[in-house]
C-alpha cells in the first residue's frame, strides 16, 4: 500500500471481503485492530473509508451447537421457531466480530445486535 500511495496513486476506499479473525474468538480482533490501523495510516485514509464484510472465520462455531440446517419436518419446524428458550442465532456466532466492529468503528453505523 506505501508503495501504491508513493506512485501518487490513492485508493478512496478498502474493502475487506471477509476473515477478518480465524475462528470469531474476541481475542483475535487486537490484531486486526493493528493491521487495519497501518493500512489506513499507508493509504492515507480515514476509518470512515474502510469497509469491512465479515466471513466464515468471523463465526464463532462452538455456538452452533443446536443450530439446525433443515428441519424434517413441520413438527420440527414448529418446535424449533416456536421455542420459548433462546436458541442460538447467527448473530451469537459473531459476537466476537460485532464485539470488534463496534468498538473499531464507534462512531459510525454499527452492527445491531443482542450480546
Amino acid at each position: 500500500m506505501k508503495k501504491f500511495h508513493a506512485g501518487n496513486r490513492r485508493p478512496d476506499l478498502v474493502f475487506a471481503t471477509g476473515d477478518v479473525a480465524f475462528a470469531g474468538q474476541a481475542n483475535e480482533y487486537a490484531s486486526a485492530t493493528k493491521f487495519f490501523d497501518e493500512l489506513l495510516a499507508a493509504a492515507n485514509l480515514k476509518r470512515s473509508q474502510l469497509f469491512v464484510i465479515p466471513g466464515n472465520h468471523d463465526v464463532d462455531r462452538k455456538m452452533g451447537t443446536g443450530l439446525k440446517r433443515t428441519c424434517e419436518s413441520q413438527q420440527d419446524a414448529d418446535e424449533y421457531f416456536g421455542s420459548k428458550v433462546p436458541i442460538n442465532h447467527i448473530s451469537q456466532k459473531q459476537r466476537g466480530f460485532r464485539r470488534w466492529y463496534n468498538g473499531y468503528f464507534d462512531g459510525y453505523p454499527s452492527i445491531p445486535g443482542e450480546f
